[in-house]
């Protein structure tokens, strides 16, 4: 069991949505582009990232090497995940 399932199971991150869906002030979709992640999802991602002291390529190579495997706790198969940090 990864860190992101251990996290999900015993913190509650969706008392963090509404500040973190304001701070992030995403498009609503009507412009066009592509959809934005789930904010919750990347605050997870964000968090073991910020743990194990990983830079933003290797998340992103260990988040799409797992989902080639299976799934990566709320996020489906199929969708691939691109981390762009600033």
């Amino acid at each position: 069991m990864g860190q992101l399932e251990v996290f999900s199971r015993t913190v509650d991150f969706e008392v963090f949505r509404s500040d973190l869906e304001t701070a992030l002030a995403c498009s609503d979709g009507r412009k066009g582009g592509s959809p934005s992640f789930d904010p919750v999802l990347m605050f997870k991602i964000l968090v073991i990232q910020t743990l194990n002291n990983l830079p933003d390529e290797r998340t992103d190579y260990l988040i799409n090497d797992r989902l080639s495997d299976a799934t990566v706790s709320d996020v489906a198969v199929e969708q691939e995940i691109r981390v762009d940090l600033p």
